[in-house]
């Protein structure tokens, strides 16, 4: 036996043994205060066990991955840097509960991306029951203690309703107690079978009577990949393509089987004209929509087929014609569905670890040249008007003027103006909101106008302005959400206004608004608002804090921040939850991280590590995130059944923008703009139907752009969500289309300033 295996199955049956899951050391010769800090603490124990376990997992068989060389300094560099930021107290136990799950779940990522350098062993399987019952469920040992956690909490949840006991040897006393209460409906009887079990794949049959309204028997499969201990699903299988295809072939074959079962019993009169009629609409319902398809299954003989589910209510189902229609999968035709992780599962071929593609090695042939001198600094999207700081300082706006948004010195009700019009000053940063602007003139002053519903202006009054007026000196950042702002001035103090409540008059309902803004604390850096208006803050000192979001109001000055964690050094943009370290490591969280890597939904985690050499990350709604690294690769969201996380889509990109509905009719759609080398536009929406563009083979909307940019705004405001600037400096904005229009450059795009003559 190796030292590797000898350490790892004295660490093993501890953690089956002893009353908690120790610690990946020698609790009884802690010396430092750290290591008794985590001898004394459940769960900072378990955490540290999970880290030594999964730490040695892939130094023992995951050398060969992108990485792996680095890794004994990383976690030595890691171990040093926590023991020294410990400082006793809960602040410190809180600090290093954060550190300790951000690292676990970085060890994790590299464990499920492991392609391991041989095929493991089959897993072992023990048989738990209980006492006086007929009820026989696995138990799976796998080599790693997390790869058991995961296959036998998805067992137990499956059949019982309740995650798997920790060890062994509680789990027939769980089962007993369960099968004791009288309120829980579950399986009653079950007995298993192993179908395959070779190291790749684990594949476990069930035969039960489950109780609910009635009992009744019925069959299962449970999939694993046994590397990893993940429950197999078809998004992670089957090509996009492919997994369509094949949703169509097993619903149109199993309706032909249910048409020749319909036939046979009209000749034989074996069922009711009501039961042939509810057969009919189960056969409709399979033909007319795109049902979804079952994870394939383990036949006795070892061949994969898709069972199908019931047609009558589960009453009936004992006597339901329609009932588990067999599909059979042939060796070619799995194979010509499947991607490589697929292949690797299911017919044995190659040896896939993780289901997402192999990332490009992007490399740009020749450096890029000098960018000529950039006409726009920055864009601000309001509900209906739309804002561009030039790069010598000049403000143009268009749009409504309902409120004097448009800062010319007059309001006008219904009137729209297309073309750009210049707004008295120069300035250095702009921001709007709904009906109302703001913005940072060149000498740090801080103007507003428009709309001033819900004191929106900061001005102490409760007028609408139609040209600027100056409410604060010595501005550098500036924010705004619909109905308040957010600013940042030179020494480092934090200002807000609009959007928070003074008052209510009881009698007649009336409210009265926080006119002039407040302070929400010193020592910021830079300021960010986040996907759904939350406040967040960086320190000089590199500490990062959020406020909440919109939802529960503005902050006021008695709001505590939430405090994210240190050794930050930069805001990864508007409308981002993320930022950087000084090592150029892209950190995330909340739902810029749920769109980055999987967080099983869990929203309230630290921020988490999720890569490298970026240089532009982007959110939009539903879960999307673009991301450009400096090496040319264009990254984007993607999800594999429960899983989602950024993949490459090639190499090339200059800068990216996600834009909502432009030529689709699809409300929320979210669409791919990018700039290539050579000044190329290229566009493709996300999850488009079969047929339309996609990253390999976008559309093509014409070269000769040197510039573009997102608006500033909120996600579903009407007005272009991008604007161009072509090689003559003349600016261009996107223009929706009618759904059935396919899109060119020339009536994609209008222009709103001409080029310089």
């Amino acid at each position: 036996m190796s030292k590797f295996a000898r350490r790892f199955a004295l660490l093993f049956a501890a953690a089956l043994s002893a009353p908690a899951i120790a610690a990946g050391f020698d609790c009884a010769k802690a010396s430092a205060p750290v290591e008794q800090a985590i001898c004394a603490d459940e769960t900072l124990s378990l955490a540290d066990f999970v880290l030594t376990e999964r730490y040695q997992h892939l130094s023992a068989h995951c050398n060969a991955q992108s990485g792996a060389a680095e890794r004994p300094a990383a976690q030595k560099r890691w171990v040093a840097q926590t023991r020294a930021a410990f400082t006793p107290g809960e602040a410190g136990l809180a600090d290093l509960r954060n550190r300790y799950q951000q690292r676990n779940e970085e060890l994790l990522r590299a464990l499920d991306a492991c392609s391991l350098q041989r095929p493991l062993a089959p897993l072992r399987i023990a048989t738990v029951s209980s006492a006086g019952s007929s009820l026989k469920l696995p138990w799976v040992e796998a080599p790693s203690p997390e790869i058991s956690r995961r296959i036998n909490d998805a067992v137990f949840s499956q059949l019982q309703g309740m995650p798997a006991p920790a060890r062994l040897r509680d789990a027939s006393a769980d089962l007993a107690a369960a099968a004791r209460d009288a309120t829980t409906q579950g399986t009653r009887d079950a007995e298993f079978n192993v179908r395959r079990n070779d190291g790749r794949l684990l594949v476990i049959g069930i035969d039960a009577e489950g109780c609910g309204a009635y009992c009744e028997n019925y069959t299962m499969q449970l999939p694993f990949d046994a590397r990893n201990g993940k429950a197999l699903e078809n998004a992670a299988l089957f090509t996009e393509d492919g997994l369509k295809r094949l949703t169509r072939h097993y619903n149109g074959t199993r309706a032909a089987r249910g048409r020749a079962l319909i036939a046979h019993a009209r000749r034989e009169r074996s069922a009711e004209a009501d039961e042939l009629e509810m057969y009919q609409g189960c056969i409709r319902d399979w033909t007319g929509k795109f049902s979804s398809m079952p994870v394939p299954e383990l036949d006795a003989q070892g061949s994969w087929q898709l069972r199908g589910g019931h047609c009558s209510p589960h009453a009936a189902r004992p006597w339901d014609l329609l009932d588990n229609i067999v599909v059979p999968l042939p060796r070619a035709l799995l194979s010509a569905h499947l991607n490589a992780y697929g292949k690797s599962l299911l017919l044995a071929q190659g040896d896939v670890r993780d289901p997402a593609p192999p990332a490009p090695q992007c490399m740009r042939s020749a450096p890029l040249p000098e960018p000529p001198g950039a006409p726009i600094r920055s864009l601000a999207l309001g509900v209906d008007h739309r804002l561009v700081l030039l790069a010598d300082g000049r403000l143009l706006a268009w749009g409504r003027n309902d409120d004097g948004q448009l800062g010319q010195g007059e309001q006008r009700d219904g009137f729209e103006a297309q073309m750009a019009q210049v707004v008295p000053g120069v300035y250095s940063s702009v921001a709007a909101g709904h009906g109302w602007s703001a913005a940072i003139g060149t000498d740090g002053r801080l103007w507003t106008w428009g709309s001033n519903y819900m004191s929106s202006l900061g001005d102490g009054g409760e007028s609408r302005q139609t040209r600027p007026v100056a409410i604060g000196n010595d501005f550098v950042q500036l924010r705004a959400e619909e109905r308040w702002g957010l600013a940042l001035r030179r020494d480092g103090s934090l200002w807000t206004w609009g959007g928070r409540m003074a008052s209510r008059d009881r009698a007649t309902g009336n409210e009265t608004y926080v006119t002039t803004p407040w302070s929400l604390g010193n020592g910021f850096a830079q300021i960010e608002l986040g996907p759904r208006g939350e406040l967040q803050a960086l320190t000089r000192d590199g500490e990062l804090v959020t406020w909440r979001g919109m939802s529960n109001g503005v902050p006021g000055p008695a709001d505590a921040p939430r405090k994210l964690g240190s050794g930050f050094t930069r805001l990864a943009g508007h409308h981002m939850q993320a930022a950087y370290k000084a090592d150029g490591s892209l950190w995330a969280w909340g739902e810029s991280l749920a769109a980055m890597l999987d967080t099983g939904g869990d929203s309230t985690r630290p921020p988490q590590w999720v890569g490298h050499g970026f240089v532009q990350v982007l959110y939009a709604p539903d879960g999307v995130v673009a991301a450009l690294k400096g090496d040319g690769s264009l990254w984007l969201t993607h999800s594999r059944g429960r899983v989602t996380q950024l993949e490459s889509v090639g190499c090339g990109y200059e800068r990216v923008a996600l834009v909502g509905s432009t030529w689709e009719s699809a409300p929320r759609r979210v669409n791919v703009v990018a700039l290539r080398d050579g000044g190329r536009i290229v566009a493709w929406p996300l999850g488009g139907a079969a047929g339309e563009p996609t990253a390999a083979a976008p559309w093509d909307l014409g070269t000769g752009w040197q510039q573009f940019e997102m608006t500033d705004g909120h996600w579903g405001q009407r007005g272009p969500e991008l604007l161009l600037v072509d090689r003559e400096g003349g600016l261009w904005q996107r223009r929706a289309l009618a759904g059935s229009e396919r899109p060119s450059a020339k009536d994609w795009l209008e222009r709103v300033v001409p080029a310089k003559r």
